[in-house]
């Protein structure tokens, strides 16, 4: 499987041959976008492309939820969502296989706002709600640890507490629990032995979350260091050693190593 996400590959010249040449390969291809360059043109062409699913970074009820999250003015907000509608609508009337999702970044704030989210992807007539939990950047003014959709009785009850729709797909945010061993800063997850983050520029990183740095190697320079390169095989090692602090400190509030089952 390939993922195709940010930046934002609507930019990418050679988007189309990318997917094509994947899927030549026997790959599912499944494409992120913020939906900002999806015109008519666009949704048409996509929607011809042998692609799993398109998925469009909403990320709010509002414009003012938009603004919030994502740093976009009202107007891009109501272009998105409209840009959203139609691809929904071509995707209906040409009977195009390609699923359709909206996401959503949940937080503290914004937790009880999901149903609100679920409606509006029925409105815009998508296949599933994704509801993806806040990942507390160090580097963001978006987000503080105090965000971070901790797996307490209150948070718990608040995600079981949402009505399941019937007629559209909802991925529900998944809480980050607590650790287990007091003082302990591991980080058990099997996400650096599945996934593997490449850049335009063939940097390289273990996983969907850290940023891809020349540091865990250059599949330009190397063609082999996704596999053998010792500083992704050092990070491998660091997952499966109980006593060895883990790196990168966004790893200790990631909700993404309880999402991938062994």
């Amino acid at each position: 499987m390939v993922g195709l996400v940010g930046g934002e590959p609507l930019l990418h010249s050679d988007l189309d041959v990318l997917i094509t040449s994947a899927a030549a390969r026997k790959m599912t291809v499944n494409l992120s976008t913020n939906g900002s360059l999806l015109d008519e043109s666009r949704a048409h062409s996509l929607l011809n492309l042998p692609l799993g699913y398109i998925n469009v970074s909403l990320d709010g009820v509002d414009a003012d939820e938009f603004r919030r999250l994502r740093g976009g003015s009202a107007s891009v907000y109501a272009t998105v969502r409209k840009n959203i509608a139609r691809l929904a609508g071509i995707r209906n009337s040409i009977g195009s296989p390609v699923k359709l999702y909206i996401s959503f970044v949940t937080d503290r704030i914004n937790l009880h706002r999901i149903p609100e989210f679920i409606r509006t992807g029925r409105d815009l007539g998508v296949d599933t709600v994704f509801c993806q939990s806040v990942l507390s950047y160090q580097c963001s003014e978006v987000t503080t640890g105090n965000d971070v959709l901790w797996d307490t009785p209150g948070i718990r009850r608040a995600i079981e507490s949402i009505n399941l729709p019937d007629d559209i797909g909802f991925v529900p945010p998944v809480p980050v629990p607590f650790d287990e061993h007091d003082g302990c800063r591991c980080v058990r997850c099997i996400h650096p032995f599945k996934l593997l983050a490449v850049d335009g520029a063939g940097n390289l990183s273990p996983c969907c979350v850290i940023p891809p740095h020349p540091r865990f190697g250059n599949l330009v320079e190397n063609p082999r260091e996704w596999h053998d390169g010792s500083a992704l095989q050092a990070f491998r090692m660091e997952m499966l050693d109980d006593d060895r602090d883990v790196s990168e400190e966004i790893c200790l509030q990631c909700w993404e190593r309880y999402s991938m089952k062994e």
